[in-house]
């Protein structure tokens, strides 16, 4: 059982997202969440459910981590680092 809110719904468009090989942006996540849900949440309330995703549902069951495939509206990449930066 999700702990977070949206944690299902965001975890379902995620898994559409990666079908495609492609990336979302944090706004249209919250659109799409908000179109299972009825409600648009606010793209920055969708952190925790994405971290829910990373460590409970990806790291758990040993697959790829979607949460990385929620990007900034203007970089295209993540801003705050989800995988682990090796070390030199």
């Amino acid at each position: 059982m999700p702990r977070y809110k949206n944690t299902i719904e965001a975890f379902e468009v995620l898994v559409e997202v990666s079908k495609y090989m492609q990336t979302i942006t944090y706004e249209d996540l919250a659109i799409e969440v908000g179109k299972k849900t009825g409600t648009v949440p606010a793209a920055v309330s969708l952190a925790k459910p994405l971290g829910e995703i990373r460590d409970d549902l990806c790291r758990q069951t040993h697959i790829p981590w979607l949460n990385a495939l929620a990007v900034n509206k203007g970089r295209k990449f993540r801003v705050t680092a989800s995988c682990p930066r090796a070390r030199t």
